[in-house]
């Protein structure tokens, strides 16, 4: 070290003193002197050299949570991460599927906005009576972490019956009559 590398002044006087060094990187070998300046010369003592410990990265806790509302084509999906002051979330999101029950990267992905906290998403476009799972994930600057599967089946298709409506007859005569009557159906034909 010497006067053109970063230097903290810890006043005056004979004795003991310290400073606290703060905003270090994690797995760095730093070198110290301690100086003292008197009468315009700097006497200085000898150089230690210490090594901060590694950075430690927790990975973010993934947790799928239960899904919301499950229509015949439609669900909304639910996860939660968890991370600390060491993590740096990049994306969350989910993987799903309706053949794999251990959904990977590899199947259907959605992502999500939230980098910690609750997220969610709604699938669209799935077919009635089929069982999907889903699997939410976050990935991080060490890797991708997941939580466990889920699954939801999707409820059948209720066909609704169409509504017949029988009308009075018109046009009536000793030998003929229009008889009338209406279909009206929520199904499309």
């Amino acid at each position: 070290p010497s006067s053109s590398d970063a230097i903290i002044n810890s006043g005056s006087g004979t004795g003991s003193f310290y400073s606290s060094l703060s905003a270090l990187t994690g797995n760095t070998n730093y070198y110290v002197v301690a100086f003292a300046s008197y009468n315009g010369i700097t006497v200085t003592g000898n150089v230690v050299q210490f090594t901060t410990a590694e950075t430690v990265i927790n990975p973010p806790v993934v947790t799928t949570l239960a899904t919301g509302t499950v229509t015949e084509s439609t669900a909304v999906i639910n996860g939660n991460v968890t991370i600390d002051a060491t993590t740096v979330t990049i994306t969350n999101g989910f993987y799903w599927s309706s053949s794999n029950s251990t959904p990977s990267a590899s199947d259907n992905i959605v992502y999500t906005t939230n980098t910690s906290g609750d997220f969610t998403s709604t699938l669209t476009g799935l077919s009635a009576s089929t069982t999907y799972y889903v699997r939410a994930f976050s990935t991080y600057s060490e890797g991708t972490v997941s939580g466990t599967t889920i699954s939801f089946t999707t409820p059948a298709h209720i066909i609704t019956p169409p509504v017949v409506t029988t009308a009075a007859a018109t046009s009536i005569t000793y030998n003929s009559a229009i008889v009338n009557a209406s279909i009206t159906s929520s199904e499309a034909t």
